[in-house]
């Protein structure tokens, strides 16, 4: 699965074109070093060990220092290091070597700030850390609490089940953020990003790389393989992969709900995104960042797919007895980037790098649903 990742990033024309010798269009550099910095730490997350690890934080100040496109691996991580943190509490499988990446790439990139800021003579204040970096160092911290939490069993000395704990624990965290300037900041972190993949500035259109994607690209840029048809398959084989998980562990009323919702959502999308609509118009007075989100989520396919991909994931890993922990690093991988080069060509680059880490997942998955499936039913011999 590995080489067929290797062979479409080696092979594929956008990206052959791209980073050609002496090409300087969108950085070339600095998307090597993002998928550089994505790559350690999913070794890291993979493998274990501090090696590893410290190879994770390199990568992470390296690609910092290399140009704005780290932001595209920091949001991702920080995304990853928060939602796994949770399936490895719920799941009970959460160890202390789990923290060595994600706190390994949080100390790399608040040393990538420190040598920025230097590099520019800017003096050192409350600015110096990116707000990335921020969010990155809280969701390490967040990960480690619910760590400490696990090791000296809390939820057993005080008689509380762990989703009852995490509930508490997630609620406090709310309230936290409600009342301290990070909860809007953290709103602003995504739409800013997103704002800048959408390039909403009417302007910008007028120029050619703000131009929106049009599929008559995908030909001469993908060859066969058309991006919108491989985000539904591994949509598909993600909700799949956690029916199938949830089926084995004989809870088939879950598994039937669980898959009956995912598919309603997949096919009838445009009611979520109605909702969706209805939702941010009513706060959009009482919290505009919020709301905000909402309507860039209900604008595009692509984030529909990515929340059910991300539960998918999630479920997998907590019911699945063979627990992949690169599983909602891909798809946090693979979503966000689709979206930034379906939108703009200028980021059609982006499509490229996810489709490299997409087609390896559906075919991963689906060899895990086949041996999950062939356990099950005892189809074939080992």
């Amino acid at each position: 699965v590995g080489l067929v990742g290797a062979a479409l990033t080696a092979l594929m024309p956008q990206l052959v074109t791209k980073f050609a010798a002496g090409v300087s269009e969108l950085a070339p550099l600095g998307i090597f070093a993002a998928v550089m910095a994505l790559a350690f730490f999913g070794l890291a997350v993979k493998r274990g060990g501090w090696r590893l690890a410290a190879l994770t934080g390199i990568a992470s100040a390296f690609a910092i220092l290399s140009s704005a496109h780290h932001v595209w691996p920091f949001t991702v991580v920080a995304a990853y290091i928060g939602v796994q943190a949770i399936a490895d509490f719920l799941s009970r499988k959460q160890v202390a070597s789990a923290l060595y990446a994600p706190a390994s790439f949080a100390a790399g990139a608040v040393a990538g700030n420190f040598l920025l800021s230097s590099y520019k003579l800017v003096p050192l204040g409350a600015d110096t850390l990116a707000f990335g970096t921020v969010l990155l160092v809280l969701v390490t911290a967040f990960s480690a609490l619910l760590w400490l939490l696990q090791k000296y069993r809390i939820a057993e000395k005080y008689k509380l089940g762990n989703a009852k704990l995490l509930a508490g624990v997630l609620a406090a965290s709310v309230v936290i953020l409600a009342i301290s300037p990070y909860g809007g900041k953290i709103f602003g972190y995504i739409n800013a990003g997103i704002l800048t993949a959408s390039g909403s500035n009417a302007l910008y259109k007028t120029v050619q790389e703000g131009a929106a994607t049009n599929p008559g690209y995908f030909p001469s840029a993908f060859g066969a393989i058309n991006p919108n048809t491989i985000l539904v398959l591994a949509t598909a084989i993600a909700i799949t992969s956690a029916f199938v998980a949830i089926w084995r562990k004989k809870s088939h009323v879950y598994a039937l709900a669980f898959g009956a919702a995912a598919a309603a959502i997949v096919f009838f999308n445009s009611y979520v995104d109605a909702v969706l609509k209805v939702i941010a118009d009513s706060t959009a007075q009482s919290s505009p960042q919020f709301s905000l989100l909402l309507n860039f989520v209900s604008t595009s396919d692509v984030f529909i797919y990515m929340m059910v991909s991300m539960l998918s994931a999630f479920l997998a890993y907590v019911y699945s007895e063979e627990r992949d922990p690169l599983a909602l690093l891909t798809v946090l991988i693979v979503f966000p980037a689709s979206y930034a080069g379906l939108t703009r060509v200028k980021y059609l680059l982006y499509v490229g790098l996810a489709l490299a880490f997409a087609v390896p997942f559906i075919l991963g998955e689906f060899g895990k649903v086949a041996r999950t499936l062939n356990a099950m039913f005892k189809a074939a011999s080992e």
